[in-house]
């Protein structure tokens, strides 16, 4: 492949759009990164793309897709003419253009949009299950919102539950399921209608009733997840699902632990297997917490938390894991550092040690945090009684700098817990009293209680008199010693 790709570089100049295609397809297919052949491509490409027809531009786009290939200037050019030819383009021609830009993560919401509408005015063509799929979560990924577009996805998703049966392939349902997940509480934020309608979700869970034994281990977690995201349960539906976690329990990763816990914690608790499930992914993940990254961590602890489960061994697993690489907790978003700290919070693990260093983080991080990461912090540093005053004043500098962004739910955390902390001032009261004015509501809102005395249905372990951190401290402090 290494002579075919420098011979390509020296010649493409003078090659055809159809061979351009083929070359791109050809070596995503083998999985061949050639740089200088690439290098060369982008080069070339963009001066003739005028001349790509609609499957020379798909062709192009699915091999820089398969190839992992970003190059701004080339993905820019091929995005500027993506709009002008829709009108000729085939539904297979539209779904892989739009999955490789997703795939690829190009940020360009105007070509989103310009695809979508076209979808819109055309669905009735998009009469393959595969095809539609991909559509559909490329457009919950770039978070695509404009009227009637997700009534008019989920209706044809909807109908193609039949045609998914019969071509035996149950891994679209989930993937529809994943994307409707993924975007549906996004489209109620912004007052539009959900995605999670009732036809929809029985369409996919009698996809998977039928079918849900053919799925591996990967498809039958994110399946949990989505159902338990959209609230979804049936116990004929999730019992294949569980059955297949359980039975290959010792080949999960941490993303899937993750998923089936938040599944299980949303909608799935009450399932015969749930309790030892949860023992069984509990023990699976000390066994593999060295693969932990902080959102799979954050997103196990929040299913275990979202069950009661106060499951010292595993947070104190995950968050010695976490405290010894620095390097994981730097690059992790204040949403993640948020859930962990909520999550050992909800359930009362505390670790001062842990604390300490979360929130030296968080006041390095403190600008990109939102008003709903803010209150989880807050809210977690209160409910454990843990006094950190410099990451107290880094968090209402930011509040005052965000306030007005605030929902009512952000603010009432917020204020629970600088209440909690001693640290509510007039001026901070007033500030949010102010908020919860312009939103125009009262304080009539779920308030988060501190449920100290909350039965634990799923308590495997009582919480340890030391902090689950203190032998690893000890031992670092031994090694220095010596």
């Amino acid at each position: 492949m290494a002579r075919y790709a420098q011979r390509i570089a020296e010649v493409c100049s003078g090659m055809k759009p159809r061979s351009l295609g083929l070359v791109m397809v050809a070596f995503g297919r083998a999985g061949v990164v050639h740089e200088k052949m690439l290098a060369r491509l982008s080069e070339v490409i963009p001066g003739r793309l005028r001349f790509f027809g609609p499957l020379e531009l798909s062709m192009l786009c699915s091999g820089l897709m398969k190839l992992r290939y970003y190059n701004v200037k080339l993905l820019r050019r091929i995005a500027d003419e993506v709009p002008h030819r829709l009108p000729v383009l085939e539904p297979s021609h539209i779904s892989q253009i739009v999955y490789a830009f997703s795939a690829l993560g190009y940020k360009d919401q105007m070509l989103y949009v310009d695809i979508a509408d076209d979808v819109m005015r055309r669905i009735e063509d998009f009469t393959n299950p595969v095809e539609l799929v991909q559509v559909v979560k490329a457009l919950a990924k770039a978070e695509v919102v404009i009227p009637g577009l997700w009534e008019c996805l989920v209706e044809a998703a909807t109908s193609q539950w039949e045609e998914i049966i019969k071509g035996d392939i149950p891994s679209v349902a989930v993937q529809y399921l994943t994307a409707v997940a993924s975007i549906d509480g996004i489209l109620v934020a912004r007052g539009h209608p959900s995605a999670n309608t009732q036809d929809f979700a029985s369409a996919m869970c009698t996809v998977l009733l039928e079918k849900g034994d053919r799925l591996d281990l990967s498809l039958a977690a994110r399946a949990i997840g989505s159902l338990g995201k959209l609230h979804r349960y049936n116990e004929e539906v999730w019992s294949p699902l569980l059955e297949n976690v359980m039975n290959n329990i010792d080949h999960l990763q941490p993303d899937q632990i993750s998923q089936v816990s938040l599944g299980l914690a949303s909608a799935g608790r009450g399932h015969p297997i749930a309790t030892p499930l949860l023992a069984g992914l509990s023990a699976r993940a000390i066994t593999i917490v060295d693969d932990y990254d902080v959102w799979c961590a954050a997103n196990t602890m929040q299913g275990f938390a979202g069950l009661g489960k106060r499951d010292v061994k595993l947070f104190g697993a995950l968050a010695k894991h976490l405290a010894k690489n620095d390097k994981l907790l730097e690059d992790a978003t204040p949403q993640g550092l948020a859930s962990i700290l909520h999550s050992m919070a909800k359930v009362m693990i505390k670790s001062d040690i842990f604390l300490y260093i979360m929130a030296n983080l968080v006041i390095s991080k403190i600008s990109a945090f939102e008003g709903q990461a803010l209150g989880m912090v807050l809210y977690a540093y209160g409910r454990l009684n843990c006094h950190n005053e410099a990451m107290v004043r880094a968090c209402l500098k930011q509040l005052r700098a965000i306030v007005d962004e605030l929902n009512l739910v952000s603010v009432h955390m917020i204020s629970d817990g600088l209440k909690a902390l001693g640290a509510l001032s007039v001026e901070i009261e007033g500030l949010l009293k102010r908020r919860i004015e312009d939103l125009g509501q009262e304080t009539t809102y779920g308030i988060v209680e501190f449920d100290d005395d909350a039965e634990d249905a799923f308590d495997i372990a009582d919480e340890p008199e030391e902090d689950p951190l203190e032998d690893l401290v000890m031992r670092e402090e031994v090694m220095t010693m010596v």
